[in-house]
């Protein structure tokens, strides 16, 4: 059977290649997914990355119950808030833009408005942040342990 460690260093690598291809403006991104219709690969490539992120912390922490830490236990239970965040990211995103691609333009509705994008963006944000720094505190708590 193999390990949590090791399904956590495959969901990092998920993410350091989605971070990759975002800070590096592939063309990738922008291609269509074909069997999907007019998808870009960018928004699984994101799904992926925001997703991956916390769950690669959550499986390499370990579990907060062996090693018997009050704080550890808080991060751990913040870090699956993230991964369920993480998970419906996507389908967060396809409700406030109203599509897939996630554009938003001005118009009177909300779904799909800049209204909406800013609620979408202070969503992402929130996810990332959350995870970002619980990955810190995660490593502040070990170097204390230590």
């Amino acid at each position: 059977m193999i390990s949590r460690t090791v399904f956590g260093f495959i969901a990092g690598g998920i993410t350091l290649f989605a971070v990759t291809l975002l800070v590096s403006g592939s063309p990738l991104l922008l291609a269509n997914v074909g069997w999907l219709g007019e998808i870009p690969a960018g928004t699984f490539i994101s799904w992926a990355g925001i997703f991956c992120l916390p769950l690669s912390l959550l499986l390499v922490s370990g579990d907060p119950r062996v090693q018997n830490s009050g704080i550890l236990n808080w991060i751990s239970n913040l870090l699956r808030l993230a991964v369920v965040l993480g998970l419906v990211w996507g389908l967060v995103g396809f409700l406030f833009a109203g599509n897939w691609s996630f554009n938003f333009s001005p118009q009177e509705s909300f779904r799909g408005s800049v209204s909406a994008a800013n609620y979408f963006w202070a969503y992402t944000g929130f996810t990332v942040c959350l995870s970002v720094l619980l990955g810190l505190a995660l490593a502040a708590q070990r170097l204390v342990q230590k």
